[in-house]
């Protein structure tokens, strides 16, 4: 199980792990054990099936929250979601 995933050398879950633990429990089904043994091709992290949803989990490793590349894009997504309401 997703919530299992620790960081190698410590006692603390991986965020990828929380996050697929909380997607589970909201009923989320790991990719992983869906596709058949053996693919190596690329594939999403969650299958929300009933809602027609996939999820790709990503972790930020660094602060971005000061760069201005992210601000722009972040200001962008917020006016499409202001437009589609």
């Amino acid at each position: 199980m997703a919530a299992d995933r620790k960081r190698p050398g410590s006692d603390a879950m991986d965020q990828h792990g929380f996050i697929s633990s909380v997607f589970e429990a909201a009923g989320g089904e790991p990719v992983d054990a869906l596709v058949p043994a053996g693919y190596t091709g690329k594939r999403a992290d969650i299958l929300f099936r009933t809602d027609g949803i996939i999820a790709e989990i990503k972790s930020l490793i660094n602060d971005r929250r000061n760069d201005p590349k992210v601000g722009e894009k972040l200001a962008k997504c917020s006016r499409v979601i202001q437009q589609a309401r």
